[in-house]
């Protein structure tokens, strides 16, 4: 009996410790980048690139490929075709498109050795005939096609490298770039907060949002006060002076280094002393100008990756503070594309993504011009070139043939359908259509195409004279810098106000160059000066909401609990709540400036509905120069002192306003009224009549 006790706990002991030794094997992260969009691929030799970045912080696995779906023609299946795949050009397999049977996907592993910290590139390119006829009856044939789905992608396994606690480092491991928790950090600042400070925290906002590649970003700014243990496990940036820091950061300045920071500014990368798997990164000083000094050479990475260490000392900073970006004339390699060769016969196509810049009217007067070579081997009476934006086609003309190897030029214009802040695909696709083509013939790859990355996108001089929401960046941000913007804050303020404040300066940030102009006032030292401001609180905080509630287009009632309801937007507050308005007007004192005001009867209710200024997919909600949020997140848009855009993005009716859901409730409940005084009627009358 006892053996057999014994035998039992010893199993139990066995499955225990494994159960412990599979519990403590981390599990890999992983990123799938997804094909944008199915792709059709002509011809009898096609082909396709989609490129993938890998951060240079992650530390790769083993379990990475690239997962392709595909529907191919099959007029008259011919045996030989096949498909070839490879990593920044170097082929990784191919295969028989006849093996392929049914459902046709393909799973092929990816050598971490051969991906690249950076860009990486995968090519798809295909030998496809559908008859036995010959090729070049195939190449013109619209029969002929492959379509990769836009199921196919490409997925890569990583854990992230350890931090190296470098001052260089930043903003990694507190940014991580390409990843769903992109925002692994907190900003803690301390209880007693000068307009100075909190300037400094906004342009540390601001340049975290640029760091963050046009990614959404959600982080918390605490006050010290409101430092919960949740809290304290976090990544934690500290910036402010450091007489009123925490004294978890005051134990991690050094004695000899709180004696320099008078006229001096100190930065920190340590292990967190409060949770030792996280990072703290200080900014510190007694001289609370110099934080923004600190923050210069943060920001300037050339001076940043000189510092290879884990604190210093830093002075008044000598580099350029402001830079200005003409937004009126880009190249390819200002938008962040290099020199682009594409090689091989037949069709070839390269990409190209462009934010129409938010301060600019390009009134249809935008244009591409696009610098290309190519080979002298193809037949130039057959060659093309031709441009599609956002799929759909605006030009294509024939590649002349020149004397020499000179530089072509294209112009073409970007229809003017497409406004300030739009998203364009240009999509460059080249027919290269070779001399004595041969189904067979060696030496295809004698055909190529190269693109200049000095090819240049011209948005024209004129500004964007309108001040709507549709364009919301403008003109708070203006020529890649801040706009001289002044955040209004509640002279009592909380983490949830700054947070609001922090996150807002971090969106904006992602379209400039430098920190530059950018400050934080508290409402009792406002003063009415030339300069652009967003507005943040309630009536009871911030004292600017009552005093310009007149100017505003949705304005509060004289309760302040409510907004009125106006002609050009009428407000049901007997069937809805509403949550917070946007305003955005013309400064009553000076009509070259404007003020956002984002306003709530309940100062809580900003931070609920922030999203409207932070996150791509509720930015593009807020329309015209006043919104209004409801409680359940729906967005009413209107046109009050700028004319309604030609474009179907307004409300336009007031049914439309109010929204189909309220429509019925308002119909239910007037066909209930009416069947309850009609069946009162009915019985008073019937009672009358018993009476007599």
């Amino acid at each position: 009996m006892k053996r057999i006790f014994s035998i039992s706990m010893i199993f139990i002991l066995c499955i225990n410790l494994l159960t412990i030794k599979v519990m403590a094997a981390p599990a890999s992260l992983e990123k799938i980048y997804k094909y944008p969009k199915d792709t059709v691929l002509q011809g009898v030799f096609p082909s396709y690139s989609f490129g993938f970045n890998v951060d240079n912080h992650w530390i790769l696995k083993d379990d990475n490929y690239v997962y392709l779906s595909f529907d191919v023609s099959e007029v008259e299946e011919y045996l030989n075709s096949s498909i070839t795949v490879s990593l920044n050009n170097t082929p990784l397999k191919s295969l028989n498109i006849s093996n392929i049977k049914g459902n046709k996907t393909i799973k092929i592993s990816l050598p971490k050795d051969s991906i690249l910290k950076g860009y990486n590139s995968i090519r798809v390119t295909a030998f496809h005939k559908i008859t036995k006829e010959k090729c070049e009856f195939d190449d013109v044939n619209v029969a002929n096609w492959i379509t990769l789905r836009k199921e196919s992608n490409v997925h890569i396994s990583y854990d992230y490298e350890e931090p190296n606690y470098k001052i260089s480092s930043f903003p990694y491991p507190y940014l991580k770039i390409n990843t769903e928790n992109l925002s692994d950090f907190i900003i803690v600042v301390n209880n007693k907060l000068t307009e100075v400070e909190l300037s400094s925290i906004l342009k540390l906002s601001s340049l975290l949002g640029r760091e963050a590649n046009r990614e959404n970003m959600n982080f918390k700014i605490v006050k010290e006060s409101d430092l919960s243990d949740e809290d304290k496990n976090n990544n934690i940036i500290y910036l402010g002076k450091y007489e009123n820091a925490p004294s978890f950061v005051k134990s991690a300045v050094l004695e000899g280094e709180e004696k320099q920071i008078t006229d001096n500014a100190l930065v920190v990368n340590i292990k967190s002393p409060l949770n030792a798997n996280k990072s703290l990164y200080i900014i510190t000083s007694k001289n609370d100008l110099l934080l923004s000094e600190a923050l210069y050479y943060i920001e300037n990475k050339d001076a940043r990756e000189q510092l290879n260490i884990g604190r210093v000392i830093l002075g008044k900073y000598s580099g350029e503070k402001s830079i200005k970006t003409d937004t009126s004339n880009m190249s390819f390699e200002k938008l962040g594309f290099d020199n682009i060769k594409l090689i091989g016969s037949f069709y070839n196509s390269a990409n190209y993504g462009v934010v129409i810049p938010k301060d600019r009217a390009i009134n249809g007067k935008a244009y591409i011009d696009l610098k290309y070579r190519t080979s002298r081997v193809i037949d130039f009476s057959k060659s093309t070139i031709t441009i599609f934006i956002n799929g759909e086609f605006v030009k294509d003309a024939h590649i002349e043939e020149i004397a020499d190897d000179s530089e072509r030029e294209l112009k073409v214009y970007i229809p003017g359908k497409y406004k300030p802040g739009d998203y364009l695909n240009i999509e460059v696709a080249f027919y290269l259509a070779p001399k004595d083509f041969q189904c067979y013939e060696q030496g295809r790859e004698n055909s190529w195409v190269y693109v200049d990355k000095e090819s240049y996108i011209d948005f024209g001089k004129a500004t964007n004279d309108k001040i709507l929401l549709n364009y919301y960046g403008y003109p708070f941000i203006k020529d890649g810098e801040f706009n001289n913007l002044k955040i209004v804050l509640p002279s009592k303020i909380n983490s949830n106000i700054i947070t609001v404040a922090g996150n807002i300066c971090s969106y904006l940030g992602r379209d400039t160059k430098s920190t530059g102009d950018l400050y934080a006032i508290y409402d009792q030292n406002f003063k009415e000066d030339k300069a652009n401001y967003i507005v943040l609180g309630a009536p009871n905080t911030n004292n600017l909401i009552k005093k310009y509630n007149n100017n505003l287009n949705i304005p509060y009632e004289d309760n302040f609990n409510t907004f009125k309801s106006t002609q050009k937007l009428p407000i049901v507050n007997n069937f809805k709540n509403y949550d917070a308005t946007l305003n955005l007007i013309k400064a009553p004192w000076n009509r070259d400036g404007s003020i956002l005001f984002f306003t709530s009867p309940k100062e809580e209710l900003i931070y609920k509905n922030m999203k409207f200024l932070v996150e791509d997919n509720f930015v593009k909600k807020v329309k015209g120069d006043g919104t209004i949020i409801d409680t359940e997140g729906s967005v009413f848009n209107a046109y009050f002192k700028v004319k309604e855009e030609s474009v179907k993005d307004n409300e336009g009716s007031l049914i439309e306003r109010i929204g189909k859901e309220r429509l019925y409730i308002i119909v239910i409940a007037s066909i209930f009224i009416i069947t309850i005084l009609g069946v009162g009627a009915w019985t008073l009358f019937k009672d009358k009549r018993n009476i007599k």
